[in-house]
């Protein structure tokens, strides 16, 4: 599989999304959506104390939805999406399918710059 940048580039942007933020194996987070991620990988991590493992959540509000998932190689993506009913869920299921397995090589991610849209 290609780096991080290089696949979510590929998929990304699609119909519906407000933004997404990736967070790199390194636990780097570039730019705007970071402060977001920081606490949404926080929340996701904190389930561990309870023995859950989940590898991909979502929260819902009335014109968002938030989808998570992270890898255990630590690298996480979250997808900002409109809560539409034309916003296709197969397309959040292709990124995170491809996401769940990970890169060549960590060392290109960890190189990586601009991973941050919105």
């Amino acid at each position: 599989m290609s780096s991080l940048p290089d696949f979510l580039a590929a998929r990304l942007p699609f119909p519906g999304l407000a933004a997404w933020g990736a967070r790199l194996p390194d636990h780097s987070t570039p730019d705007q959506v970071q402060q977001a991620l920081t606490r949404l990988t926080v929340a996701a991590t904190s389930l561990r104390q309870h023995h859950l493992e989940p590898a991909r959540l979502c929260w819902v509000f009335e014109h968002l939805r938030i989808y998570l998932a992270s890898r255990a190689d630590g690298a996480a993506v979250a997808l900002f999406v409109e809560n539409r009913p034309d916003v296709p869920a197969e397309v959040v299921e292709d990124v995170f399918k491809g996401f769940a397995q990970p890169p060549a090589s960590a060392a290109e991610d960890a190189q990586a710059n601009g991973l941050t849209h919105g």
